[in-house]
């Protein structure tokens, strides 16, 4: 074997070790960030009952940001005091032609990565990732999706028909101006209200109704905070005045011991929240497409 050879052997025999050892350490790393990130997220998450302040900026950005995931809300708050506006990652950011500032840091979020058990099964794992909001970032205007304004008079009929349940005026509703009846699954509403107090009552009904459906044996009182912010996500989301959740009502309330628990209670919240904005969504779209002026139906295709 010739000098040159054995030069070229050993540096590639050098090269693959340090490539495993690199490699190894990179895996280490990677779950050492991991680690570090769950300990953000359990921390964020016991803030959740002893901060209304925090709360209320969790419902916000679940109001503001419906695709972002429970666990992800509570990591980006614990992150930035700022409000949590546009989030997307460094390549995300580049496809719409905009650039991270020097010196910014990324916002860790969790991703979701399936993976082949032995048995053949699919299971899931996660890892850290780095996202960055828009004010992070310069460029051209970030592609959005148009957001309608829409008054109490466009609401209220879009709601009564997306409701989970039917909608029925009750001339003998007195102590309430709004009830979900479970045993009959209605929504019974006391007729000769104000807009406001129709929205309000609608609203919270509909968030009881919704909650209903995802679990067995419902308790309305002991789901009465949770319905009502679910309520709120969905007002915040619109821009509409609906409850201001008093601290006495948020420290009163009996909230879980434990941090997955009390992930898993926000976690129904913003489904039920998130759901019932898709279908008021449906029928203001319907609502919108049938008052177009011009707008001809679909032609089969012949």
């Amino acid at each position: 074997m010739s000098t040159l050879d054995q030069f070229m052997e050993d540096q590639q025999a050098e090269t693959t070790d340090n490539t495993a050892f690199d490699k190894e350490q990179w895996k280490q790393q990677k779950q050492q960030e991991l680690e570090i990130t769950m300990d953000l997220l359990n921390l964020s998450t016991s803030k959740i009952p002893e901060s209304s302040g925090h709360f209320s900026r969790f419902l916000k950005t679940a109001a503001n940001n419906p695709t972002i995931s429970t666990s992800n809300i509570l990591l980006l708050l614990q992150q930035r005091e700022q409000d949590i506006n546009q989030i997307a990652s460094f390549k995300q950011w580049q496809a719409e032609n905009r650039q991270v500032n020097k010196g910014e840091t990324g916002l860790k979020v969790l991703s979701s990565v399936t993976y082949a058990r032995e048995d053949g099964s699919e299971g899931i794992s996660y890892r850290v990732s780095r996202v960055f909001d828009i004010d992070q970032t310069r460029g051209p205007a970030a592609a959005q999706q148009d957001v309608m304004q829409h008054n109490l008079a466009e609401l209220l009929p879009a709601m009564a028909k997306g409701s989970p349940v039917q909608v029925v005026l009750d001339k003998n509703l007195e102590s309430m101006n709004g009830f979900f009846d479970r045993s009959k699954m209605v929504i019974r509403m006391k007729s000769g209200l104000a807009d406001e107090q129709a929205f309000s009552a609608l609203l919270t009904e509909m968030a009881h109704a919704q909650l209903s459906s995802m679990t067995d044996g419902y308790d309305r009182i002991e789901n009465s905070f949770k319905a009502k912010c679910a309520a709120t996500i969905v007002a915040m989301h619109y821009g509409q005045n609906y409850y201001e959740l008093g601290t006495g009502e948020f420290k009163d309330h009996a909230w879980p011991l434990e941090n997955t628990a009390i992930r898993s209670w926000l976690s129904d919240v913003r489904q039920a929240a998130n759901t019932i904005t898709r279908r008021i969504e449906q029928q203001l779209e319907t609502a919108i497409d049938k008052s177009a002026p011009g707008k001809k139906p679909p032609q089969p295709q012949r």
